[in-house]
C-alpha cells in the first residue's frame, strides 16, 4: 500500500467524495467512534512516513533504520525548512492522534480533514525518488 492507497483508505473512513460520489464503508462516514478516527489517523501518518521512507531508500538507505525525527531532521537539510517543518508539524499532530491517552479525545473527524488536506498538500511539496 503505498501514499495515494492510504490517502484513498482516508477518504473512504471519513466519508470524502472520491470522483464526485461518495466514499463509503461500513462503519465509516456516519460513525464518529474513536477507533476509525484513530485508524484514520494511522494511515495519514503512515502516508507521510512511506514518502520519506521511499525518498531515503532512494538517497541514503542507512538512514531508514534511524528514529523517525532523525529521519525528518535529514529532510530538513534536503528539502528545505519550509516543506520538512510542515512535515513535522503534521506528523507530530498524527503521532499525538495516533496514541490513546484516558485524559485526551480522540481526535474528530474535522481534525482528521484537515490533516488529510495537510498530508496530501505536503506530500506535493516532497520530491518523488
Amino acid at each position: 500500500m503505498n501514499s495515494a492507497d492510504r490517502l484513498s483508505r482516508v477518504d473512504a473512513l471519513l466519508g470524502i467524495a472520491v470522483d464526485g460520489a461518495a466514499a463509503a464503508i461500513p462503519g465509516g462516514p456516519g460513525d464518529v467512534s474513536a477507533p476509525h478516527n484513530r485508524a484514520a489517523a494511522f494511515l495519514l501518518r503512515r502516508a507521510l512516513e512511506d514518502r520519506l521512507d521511499s525518498i531515503l531508500g532512494a538517497r541514503h538507505p542507512v538512514l531508514l533504520r534511524c528514529a523517525a525525527r532523525t529521519r525528518i531532521a535529514w529532510l530538513a537539510q534536503h528539502v528545505g525548512t519550509a516543506s520538512a517543518g510542515r512535515y513535522a508539524t503534521t506528523w507530530h499532530c498524527l503521532s499525538l492522534a495516533c496514541h490513546y491517552h484516558r485524559s485526551v479525545l480522540p481526535p474528530t473527524r474535522a481534525e482528521l480533514r484537515g490533516w488529510r488536506d495537510d498530508v496530501a498538500a505536503v506530500l506535493r511539496e516532497l520530491p518523488t525518488p
